[in-house]
């Protein structure tokens, strides 16, 4: 009885058809249904892992062909390794990206910021694989290339199939973390006899895939409707070709042997024909006699595989007709074959290309330079693969004449059924075929900040599951250097000792543009604006690098400055060049404005400003805003080193809150002294967990920030998750026994009026604690010009700051004047001597010099 495998479930016949009469409204459910990638990349690596690592499923599988279809133990070890590796994370990211183009490619991209025009690729829908059943991992990986497309697929296996192909997706919709996509594949096996019913299914089809020879190709192309698309993976004729410095040398000669034996002629890429450029009769046969010898003494070592008896009648045939040519013209043609019959060369002096009837069977033609389009090209429907064996100076010739023939591939002799990681089939990408491009153009004005429709909607990564342990700096730092990393960079050190961070550049780049998406947000236009980046750089620091590569990905102007030191030269630049868009640190913002206010603040040339690292306080927004005209100030980006972007600001965000790059990025509160969940509203600490990087799974880590969630949706109309930013974890001090909040502290000056920098230092003087308050002011202000300038009255001596102070911090008043433990003083200092990151140039907060 036929059974078939049906969306999770292995069905009769009879339980097919009735399943059939209601797939139409499961499919389209199906469809509707969000096709998340990254979901799919992490759990088919998942199945590649068990694959790999013998336990049951491996072991079942290797059975299914041992039994079934006669494979030996090691061949079918060896096929589960090739999907395993054709699954695995690392090897879909790539063939996404380098197919695609992107590795987000279903996800609504703008393409123009002259207006709301975006583009994406969209799954076909239903795909129908009709399979040819001359190897048993074919069918395995065409269904996993439209399942990673996104599409729905139906395998039609051929009647030479084995039940490989059902018992793996039995496999792979039962294991936990890919069942979830058991209705998307369907395994059925239908005659090509029963027309009736495979027209019904062609008939749902929005994309027909079919692997096979011509005329199976031609015979199935009548019946799919002109609605779907035909993509036809047909047979293929490969041969070796030959310059005369090459054809007498052994080594070429033993590669060819192994490119006839190694998969027995049986690949679309094997040789069929050998061409000897520019050979006489007498240059063919001695070389046949060379290859006989070669081909004697390596048979051994190949497996042997026995043709059918019409296969076996074709390869006599032909034989006998070349042994009668060669009886009636001895410079015509000629025959050399084992005497056990495992391999046969016929030469030809004839240069049209002929089929090999393969099974170790090959032509040995000549071929003049001058005549390879004569004889190739009317050929190139049916061209693939060349095994080329020729000099340096003759490679962009040759090359150029058979990519004009049709041919697709260009492979050294020894290597023709080689391929690497990423390589088209057949000239094409074979993702590219079973997807469709799409666009969308709105004239939505709120869609303007917009870098992708997606962000219109909820995106919540889901994991397996995640470690009950939360990862610290330290656990980070432990991560073995990955193999698979590209770039490096260093944190700026703000919180403690500087980290090292690894990355691909696929990660890097997807981070970057996740970035630029959130920076265009905060109200960047980028065809507009003239940006001046100012941010840090050097010393594997990664800040003017990374906006740099911000600003690329959106076509933007910039200006990439860095933090330049030479303020005047930077004022000229932006005067100059009528820069009205700055980014970089606060601290050195402040610093270039104020060096070049008096025509800065005049001609109003800022009109925005996006920092990174540190935030300006509300008083510092209100003075750029007042004194010098800027209009918008908004956060770069949130992140760290460690896990890149994690956060952004749009248009209607405060100061302090934030949306999360959720397409990469999964977010939780937890409890300050506990990993428990905080409750809504308060405070805890935000703790990030992603699997985008490639062989670096970052759960659960505590990157030493304080949050709180916020559940109103946005004005914005984004989706995406947000959150509040109240500072470090580390702005958390211990003094004198209780702890302290630097955030809290600034809280209260910047309602006396306070917009400098301040900076904390705790010292021990003996048996008491000293917290030291340093302001950062400009030269040349006195101690009366600063306090004249606070809008609150009644400080008329920095006492008075520090008695408003211990007013409004129950616990600082506690053990200043009750417990007196702590003194506390503020002092006026020149700001370029506040103590900074050597690497970012970022204030730190906190001095603690109670250990010095």
């Amino acid at each position: 009885m036929k059974t078939h495998f049906w969306q999770g479930q292995t069905v009769s016949h009879e339980e097919l058809l009735s399943r059939l009469e209601s797939f139409e409204s499961t499919m389209n459910a199906t469809l509707t249904e969000d096709f998340a990638l990254d979901h799919f990349i992490e759990s088919c690596d998942a199945f590649s892992k068990e694959l790999r690592s013998g336990n049951e499923i491996q072991s079942r599988l290797i059975a299914s062909l041992c039994v079934n279809d006669g494979v030996s133990s090691a061949s079918a070890k060896e096929t589960i390794f090739s999907i395993a590796d054709f699954i695995s994370k690392k090897q879909i990211k790539f063939k996404i990206d380098n197919e695609l183009g992107s590795m987000t490619p279903f996800k609504s991209k703008r393409i123009s910021t002259a207006g709301n025009i975006f583009e994406k690729w969209a799954p076909l829908g239903l795909v129908i694989q009709v399979l040819s059943g001359n190897d048993y991992a074919l069918p395995v990986l065409s269904a996993f290339e439209g399942l990673m497309t996104g599409n729905v697929n139906i395998l039609k296996l051929s009647h030479l199939s084995g039940t490989f192909p059902i018992d793996f997706f039995r496999e792979f919709c039962l294991f936990g973390q890919t069942s979830r996509w058991k209705n998307r594949i369907c395994v059925v096996n239908i005659s090509s006899r029963e027309k009736e019913l495979l027209e019904r299914l062609y008939g749902y089809a929005d994309g027909v895939v079919v692997w096979g020879g011509e005329e199976s190709i031609n015979e199935i192309r009548k019946s799919v409707p002109p609605s779907a698309r035909f993509i036809d993976w047909g047979h293929k004729i490969s041969f070796s070709y030959m310059t005369p410095s090459k054809w007498k040398k052994p080594l070429v000669i033993q590669n060819l042997v192994h490119d006839i034996f190694v998969l027995n002629q049986q690949a679309c890429s094997s040789p069929q024909c050998v061409y000897l450029e520019e050979a006489s009769f007498q240059d063919l046969e001695l070389f046949s006699e060379q290859l006989a010898k070669a081909m004697n003494a390596s048979v051994a070592n190949y497996p042997i595989s026995e043709p059918s008896a019409m296969e076996s009648a074709e390869i006599t045939k032909t034989g006998l007709i070349i042994k009668t040519e060669r009886s009636l013209d001895s410079d015509y043609a000629d025959v050399i074959e084992d005497a056990q019959g495992q391999w046969r060369i016929w030469i030809d002096s004839r240069s049209s290309l002929r089929a090999s009837p393969l099974y170790k069977t090959i032509w040995v033609k000549p071929i003049k330079r001058s005549e390879i389009l004569k004889y190739f090209r009317p050929m190139k429907h049916y061209l693939q693969t060349v095994g080329l064996s020729c000099e340096l100076e003759d490679l962009d010739t040759l090359s150029r004449l058979f990519y004009s023939c049709g041919v697709t591939r260009l492979r050294s002799n020894g290597s023709m059924q080689d391929s690497y990681m990423g390589e088209p089939h057949d000239g094409f990408f074979a993702l590219n075929r079973y997807v469709r491009r799409v666009s969308l153009e709105s004239d939505i004005k709120a869609l303007s900040s917009f870098s992708t429709i997606d962000d219109l909607r909820e995106n919540k990564i889901s994991f397996p599951s995640l470690p009950d342990k939360l990862m610290d700096k330290v656990d980070f730092q432990n991560i073995p250097d990955q193999a698979s990393s590209q770039l490096y960079f260093k944190s700026g050190g703000s919180s403690g000792t500087s980290k090292i961070s690894q990355f691909t550049y696929v990660d890097y780049h997807t981070q970057m543009q996740a970035a630029a998406n959130g920076l265009m947000a905060a109200g960047l236009e980028p065809r507009i604006d003239r940006t001046m980046n100012l941010f840090f750089g050097g010393g594997l620091y990664g800040g003017f690098l990374s906006f740099f590569t911000i600003l690329e990905e959106l076509n933007a102007i910039q200006f990439p400055m860095s933090a330049h030191m030479d303020f005047d030269f930077v004022g000229q630049i932006i005067r100059k060049y009528k820069v009205n868009v700055l980014m970089g640190m606060p601290s050195y913002l402040l610093q270039l404005l104020e060096n070049n206010k008096q025509w800065l603040a005049q001609e109003h040339t800022i009109e925005k400003i996006f920092y990174g690292g540190e935030a300006f306080s509300s008083s510092q927004i209100e003075k750029l805003k007042s004194e010098f005209g800027v209009k918008i100030i908004k956060s770069a980006s949130y992140g760290s080193v460690d896990m890149g972007p994690l956060g952004y600001q749009c248009l209607f965000s405060d100061n302090k809150t934030y949306h999360l790059h959720h397409g990469i990025h999964h977010l939780e509160v937890l409890k300050i002294d506990s990993a428990l969940s905080a409750a809504d509203g308060e405070l805890g600490r935000l703790v990030f967990s992603t699997q985008s990087r490639e062989d670096q799974n970052l759960l659960r880590y505590d990157i030493g920030d304080l949050g709180k969630r916020v559940h109103e949706p946005c004005a914005c109309g984004r989706k995406s998750p947000r959150f509040e930013l109240h500072g470090r974890y580390g702005d958390i001090f211990r003094a004198a026994g209780s702890f302290l909040n630097y955030n809290h502290i600034i809280g209260v000056l910047t309602q006396i009026g306070i917009t400098q920098e301040v900076q904390i230092v705790v010292s021990k003087k003996g048996p008491i604690e000293e917290m030291s308050i340093l302001i950062g002011i400009d030269a040349g202000t006195s101690e009366n010009d600063f306090l004249d300038a606070l809008p609150a009255l009644g400080h008329n001596s920095l006492s008075d700051i520090v008695e408003t102070l211990l007013r409004s911090h129950y616990d600082l008043r506690e053990i200043v004047l009750k417990e007196k433990v702590l003194s506390v003083k503020v002092c006026l200092v020149p700001s370029g001597s506040l103590t900074r990151s050597s690497a970012s140039g970022k204030l730190i907060h906190i001095m603690d010099q109670r250990s010095i």
